[in-house]
């Protein structure tokens, strides 16, 4: 930055042509870099999704955790990485990874509905936790395409809180 007070010849309008004589590259390095890492990110995503497609769970896990270490609040790397933990039955990890990308997105559905595979798997160890993913659910499953879900959703709720014993009256407030 140049200061003014150190050239007290210089007027202040004449600071942006100032500018050109002294441009620092740095922001446009910073910039080109995180361009570069944006598109290896995206690179990195797409063959993570293909090796979930192709149930390479481990290969897929490996390759988001780079992503994560990269970018850390990477929704869709959280979300994907959850349901590969699901698969390889590490479910501590993988609720962790749900609720991270719910955190950075509230209203997007699709943690939540990772959250609600990963939880119907084990509702004796999730059953607390699954009555609220499914209270949220059922928020988004308001359009008639998505009648079928709602039911199923609202289905196990209604099962969870009948064999777990659960109080109604906190949900109806």
């Amino acid at each position: 930055m140049i200061f003014l007070h150190s050239y007290p010849h210089i007027q202040q309008h004449s600071i942006p042509i100032l500018h050109r004589y002294f441009w620092n590259p740095l922001p446009t390095i910073f910039y080109s870099l995180f361009l570069v890492m944006e598109k290896g990110i995206k690179t990195k995503l797409k063959e993570a999704k293909r090796l979930y497609q192709q149930y390479d769970f481990v290969s897929c896990h490996e390759l988001l955790k780079e992503v994560l270490n990269v970018d850390r609040k990477n929704y869709n790397a959280l979300v994907l990485n959850g349901a590969c933990c699901d698969h390889l039955d590490l479910e501590d990890i993988g609720v962790d990874y749900f609720f991270d990308a719910i955190q950075l997105e509230p209203d997007n559905a699709l943690a939540w509905q990772g959250l609600f595979q990963l939880g119907t798997k084990n509702t004796d160890r999730y059953h607390a936790s699954l009555v609220c993913v499914c209270m949220k659910l059922l928020q988004f499953y308001d359009s008639p395409e998505c009648a079928e879900k709602k039911t199923t959703c609202g289905r196990i709720l209604i099962e969870l809180l009948v064999r777990y014993r659960l109080e109604v009256s906190w949900l109806i407030e």
